[in-house]
């Protein structure tokens, strides 16, 4: 009788650990977005980034409520697209070639996905970012946002 009595304590006193995360478990579970389609040029490894709201760029298209990007074979795409969709999703991940896709394991081979902002010139920016490879080729890459070269490439002639 004194393990049940003990067994129920314990149950009692995880319930009341674990109420104040309830509330954040909800918002979790909710705070879902629609999916996303990434059409990468095929056999591209390295990072690539999108940035949002650039003017005089083409919007995402829209296929099946899903958006797609088309990441170009420089590795930047700028869309005047706004970023407004936070949240989890099962997005996909295609190289593509000739019009043909070919799906890329998610878990191996994407990494990344962060929304990131700063100001560049005075002007604000939102960007992703995503490195295309195995988890050892991404170890070996380092990304340095303050560089004026990889700067001027996401930001200049918006």
């Amino acid at each position: 009788m004194k393990k049940f009595w003990l067994s129920l304590g314990a149950v009692i006193l995880l319930a009341f650990l674990l109420m104040p995360l309830a509330p954040l478990i909800i918002i979790k579970i909710t705070d879902a977005r629609p999916p996303s389609v990434y059409l990468i040029p095929n056999g591209y490894k390295g990072w690539f980034y999108i940035v949002y709201d650039v003017p005089n760029t083409p919007e995402l298209p829209k296929l099946d409520d899903k958006l797609e990007f088309e990441i170009p074979s420089n590795g930047i795409l700028k869309t005047s697209t706004k970023h407004t969709e936070y949240g989890w999703a099962k997005d996909e991940y295609y190289y593509v070639e000739n019009g043909k896709r070919i799906k890329i394991p998610e878990e191996k081979m994407i990494h990344g996905g962060g929304t990131s902002g700063t100001d560049y010139k005075g002007k604000s920016y939102e960007y992703q970012m995503f490195f295309v490879s195995n988890q050892k080729e991404l170890e070996l890459q380092s990304v340095d946002l303050m560089n004026s070269e990889l700067r001027e490439s996401l930001f200049e002639n918006n």
